[in-house]
């Protein structure tokens, strides 16, 4: 009697993992093998990373908007409009080139014709080494094409509530979706950068070496894909950043560093022959206006919308010719502030 209990039992829970398995491969709430099946609808999850991977390969697109947090409320809306095109918009929050470089390649390694490529490049990522990584558990299983270990897909219970979602279509993916919500102003940057601000430390020399790590960063992440692909538009995107990212990158000692890193960066993406570069840490109009920022480089969907249409007319553009000269602006800026009115009491 009890072998039969437990010969039982084990039947059982094999036909649910079969059964839960099944749901899975048939709703496929992270577009994994197929589009939605039965009239169901791709839904937005909590963290996009997961869903990003089937966007790529399943929709129907002509132009990719991508990059970190700071792009998370462009609108594909306004760039379709802009620029004639049908676009998606990805993002992946807390990212570094790495991540972003990654999907790029596979962006155009599953999807023919794409013609447009809008992507900021983050000013808080001049510096960083090319192999640095935000998340370490990014879901790497869902686009590897190794279908060994899709059992951490078909069999992973933290898929059920996607499940639901699907069925009940309770977040359909919509690339003008926005998540700002957040306090801005000085005051609200006071409460984060007051307290942590850093001592003074010594310049650091932007070294050869520095050079070398800033061109592996963007060439080998970034614009070696674009070089592959001399039919699609590259619009890279320096966005702005206000008085505090750069009052902490010059109390870090990282302000030459910083500025010639940019320069370095520009050079390297101006040398592309299908990239137009658009430089905005030198916009008196966005980089001073402390009511538009959450933090440092995080800016409210307006100034993102007003980007998008910056670069749609050419505006803030920078050229061979210009790009030294843009640096130097930015670099007499903020030499010149009075960064102690910043966190003097009103």
């Amino acid at each position: 009697m009890a072998k039969r209990l437990t010969r039982g039992a084990l039947i059982a829970l094999v036909c649910i993992f079969v059964f839960y398995a099944l749901a899975v491969y048939l709703i496929d709430p992270y577009m994994h093998y197929h589009a939605p099946w039965f009239g169901l609808k791709p839904q937005r999850s909590d963290d996009s990373r997961y869903e990003n991977w089937g966007v790529a390969r399943f929709f129907d697109y002509d132009a990719l908007m991508l990059g970190t947090s700071v792009t998370q409320d462009a609108r594909a809306s306004e760039f379709a409009a802009l620029f004639d095109c049908k676009p998606i918009r990805i993002k992946f929050a807390g990212s570094y080139f790495k991540e972003l470089g990654d999907y790029l390649r596979y962006a155009f390694r599953v999807h023919e014709g794409i013609g447009q490529v809008f992507m900021v490049l983050d000013l808080t990522h001049v510096l960083t080494a090319p192999d640095t990584m935000g998340h370490t558990d990014n879901p790497d299983y869902l686009c590897d094409g190794d279908w060994r270990n899709d059992s951490q897909y078909l069999l992973n219970k933290d898929v059920a509530p996607e499940l639901l979602r699907a069925v009940l279509n309770l977040s359909p993916i919509d690339f003008d979706w926005q998540t700002w919500k957040d306090p801005t102003g000085r005051e609200t940057l006071l409460k984060v950068y007051g307290p942590g601000r850093p001592e003074q430390a010594e310049e650091q020399p932007f070294t050869g070496e520095l050079r070398e790590q800033v061109l592996a960063n963007y060439n080998g992440n970034i614009f070696d894909t674009a070089r592959e692909h001399p039919e699609t538009q590259f619009y890279f995107v320096i966005p702005p950043g206000n008085a505090f990212f750069w009052d902490y990158t010059r109390r870090e000692g990282r302000f030459e560093c910083q500025l010639q890193g940019l320069e370095t960066v520009l050079g390297a993406a101006l040398s592309l022959p299908n990239a137009r570069v658009f430089y905005f840490p030198d916009d008196e109009g966005k980089i001073f206006d402390l009511d538009r920022y959450k933090d440092r480089v995080h800016f409210d969907p307006a100034m993102m919308s007003e980007i998008i249409s910056d670069v749609a007319a050419g505006r803030f553009e920078v050229t061979e010719e210009t790009a030294a000269e843009r640096v130097a602006h930015t670099r007499e800026i903020w030499e010149g502030y009075d960064y102690e009115a910043l966190y003097a009491e009103e």
